[in-house]
């Protein structure tokens, strides 16, 4: 026969899990699916897998023959260059005949 203890903390993890699933509800979570046990893909190498291999080891290279032009960040300049607005040879006039009787906002009435 189980202990009190292990009774009154088996009901605490079925009333939060009842709670957890009321959220993931209101969330929009439908349903869920059992997820499958960790496989081979997820296990540490061991120290056989790990062998040296002084084969594949990489020869140095100069890393200032690497480095083309300068600047100030490891990826150059990830900026997007600015948007470039044209002048408009519209007068204001002409824009407010394009609009006409616009009521879209409160500036209408005056």
């Amino acid at each position: 026969m189980r202990s009190e203890t292990q009774i009154a903390e088996l009901l605490s993890l079925l009333k939060d899990t009842r709670e957890q699933l009321t959220y993931f509800k209101e969330l929009g979570v439908e349903g869920t699916e059992k997820s499958s046990p960790p496989t081979e893909a997820f296990a540490m190498p061991t120290r056989a897998a790990v062998a040296f291999q002084p084969d594949s080891v990489a020869n140095p290279i100069n890393a200032a023959a690497v480095v083309t032009g300068s600047s100030d960040s490891l990826f150059g300049d990830l900026t997007a260059p600015p948007l470039k607005i044209q002048k408009s040879a519209e007068t204001f006039a002409e824009i407010w005949a394009d609009i006409g009787d616009c009521t879209r906002c409160p500036l209408y009435q005056g």
